[in-house]
């Protein structure tokens, strides 16, 4: 069995942190992503992908956060200090991957953040509004003329879920971006799909493969 490793904190870590503490303080009307630092990774926060028969298919699995997802055919892992996952093609150009764009992250890649929330903070309050919104403002920092819609959420069970398909620029989109953000025991988790516009198609279906496959706990 082939084990990778991928840190488990991702780009939604400073802005949850501010966000509680706006929440508790009750000063402001919004949250920012400004104050985001990425922490170091703390002792069982791992996760790592395992062959299931077929080489190119494996199960990625979140040991803390209790997610499982079966990794589609055709898309690799590769290493991010930002995703917990990050999957790209398997014929993936060094473009796509991220190297020769000035998108962060690249262009064509499926990721999964399950950022880590602070100590200090309400259990249980999660308001899907503000993550959503948080997400918004992040990758709008990125492409600032993108548009939303808001899709109708898989059910997905023991979890409240927002699908949001952004796409940009404007009038003549040539990149488009799906994210599916939950809230399930305590936690957030934002799995995204990017690619171009002419990639959405055989993208969104590797995506949706994984929103599929999901399962929460260790079975």
């Amino acid at each position: 069995m082939q084990e990778s490793k991928w840190t488990a904190m991702g780009p939604m870590a400073g802005w949850l942190i501010a966000c509680v503490i706006v929440m508790i303080a009750a000063t402001a009307t919004g949250c920012h992503w400004d104050g985001y630092r990425r922490p170091e990774l703390p002792a069982g926060e791992a996760s790592h992908a395992e062959s299931t028969g077929d080489d190119r298919t494996r199960t990625f699995v979140h040991e803390s956060a209790g997610a499982r997802m079966t990794t589609p055919r055709d898309w690799e892992p590769t290493a991010s200090r930002d995703f917990a996952l990050m999957l790209v093609p398997s014929k993936s150009s060094a473009q796509s991957a991220g190297s020769a764009t000035s998108l962060r992250w690249g262009e064509h890649f499926i990721s999964l953040d399950v950022p880590k929330l602070p100590t200090f903070r309400i259990p249980g309050f999660l308001p899907m509004d503000r993550i959503r919104g948080g997400y918004l403002d992040h990758l709008r920092k990125q492409a600032p003329d993108a548009r939303v819609e808001d899709l109708k959420s898989p059910p997905i069970p023991d979890a409240n879920a927002a699908l949001v398909r952004t796409a940009w620029p404007g009038d003549h989109p040539t990149h488009v971006e799906t994210a599916l953000i939950l809230t399930h025991a305590d936690r957030v988790y934002i799995l995204r799909g990017r690619s171009r516009t002419e990639d959405e198609y055989t993208t969104r279906a590797a995506f949706d493969q994984l929103v599929q496959s999901l399962r929460w706990g260790e079975n």
